[in-house]
């Protein structure tokens, strides 16, 4: 595993397998030459050249994982001068990944007959691009719902601006979190960089923030229940966790910004 130290987990196929006695060391180690020749083939096809990988296997009931590994840096700008943005980069690797890991597993199966009823776990990761991609979606997710948020009236729509600000501070927390185990400055800014960029697309002020203050009706619904001072603690509050993140991302991008030679 030495060898990989630098380098992310992109993709791996793990299947649990029962067998019989048939499967002697060289039915088995014939078998590793043909899944593994199978996974190089459609790695180099589906997420690109410089890519390296391994298989593992346990024996008694047969496990088998394939794994590839890859510097982030050097796969998603590959994507992105294929795709119009970073987002879409990531969304496109992660499907590759995904159908990448289960067709994998689906030839362990065919390779070694193996019935529906031996068939005992199996499992399609995506490892680091997985997590970048689960974390795009969640932003965009929290994007529609700020921008679907009602101008505020009554103390349940004040609520759900504040549920909104907390979704972003464990959004904020999930991002460094996943920044903190990225091996490598080059790759830390790569992600950073293109993170920064999905979170851009949330907007600092809540568009029900300018509905609320151009209607005086509204003005007057909360302040006749007492709510006209929480609602701009709650405003203040969005904003504030929004301009944090992208803060954040933005130090973290600089802090591990590639040197120039």
């Amino acid at each position: 595993m030495a060898k990989y130290i630098n380098k992310a987990i992109i993709c791996e196929a793990y299947i649990h397998l029962e067998i019989d006695e048939s499967f002697s060391p060289e039915k088995i180690n014939k078998i590793k030459i043909d899944l593994k020749n199978f996974f190089d083939a459609r790695v180099k096809f589906l997420l690109g050249e410089n890519i390296q990988t391994e298989i593992e296997t346990e024996t008694g009931s047969l496990k088998v994982k394939l794994k590839a590994f890859a510097g982030i840096a050097t796969l998603l700008g590959g994507a992105v001068m294929s795709y119009p943005s970073f987002r879409d980069a990531v969304k496109v690797l992660h499907e590759d990944s995904k159908l990448l890991a289960e067709a994998t597993n689906l030839e362990t199966i065919f390779v070694t007959k193996t019935p529906s009823c031996d068939r005992l776990h199996s499992e399609a990761r995506t490892g680091l691009i997985g997590r970048i991609s689960k974390l795009i979606t969640n932003v965009e997710s929290l994007r529609d719902q700020v921008n679907n948020l009602p101008a505020p009236s009554k103390k349940s729509d004040l609520n759900k601006i504040s549920e909104t600000t907390l979704i972003v501070i464990r959004l904020t927390n999930e991002s460094e979190k996943l920044l903190s185990k990225i091996n490598t400055d080059e790759d830390r800014f790569c992600i950073a960089k293109g993170i920064h960029s999905v979170f851009n697309q949330l907007p600092e002020i809540i568009p029900a923030e300018g509905d609320y203050r151009s209607s005086p009706l509204k003005k007057s619904v909360l302040k006749a229940q007492n709510l006209d001072i929480q609602a701009e603690a709650e405003f203040q509050k969005y904003t504030a966790s929004v301009r944090s993140v992208k803060d954040v991302l933005k130090k973290i991008g600089i802090a591990t910004m590639p040197k120039k030679a």
